[in-house]
């Protein structure tokens, strides 16, 4: 998928999202490339040894997740997911106000 569309993904912003993948590439997690058909996109894909860790965390990450949000309904956790990004992105942000 494209960096925008991760970024979107996760609820996080393009600037935030490009140092996180720049920190999961330095670390052989993912492969940053340009679209053949449009080279303003990037294209990040997971790495073979990313993708054979994915296979033992996911399972892992979807029964933490199911026991966390027990009780609490899509809505509330769509928020809350949405808050915790926001206050993220909030102090993260390098401009000051």
């Amino acid at each position: 998928m494209t960096q925008r569309e991760l970024c979107l993904k996760v609820g996080i912003t393009e600037a935030t999202g490009v140092k996180g993948i720049a920190s999961l590439a330095a670390a052989g997690f993912v492969e940053r490339t340009k679209d053949t058909r449009d080279k303003r996109k990037t294209i990040i894909t997971l790495t073979p040894r990313a993708q054979a860790l994915a296979s033992k965390l996911i399972p892992m990450v979807l029964e933490v997740n199911k026991q966390a949000l027990k009780g609490i309904n899509k809505n509330e956790a769509d928020t809350v997911r949405k808050v915790l990004a926001q206050t993220y992105i909030n102090l993260t942000e390098t401009d000051s106000e």
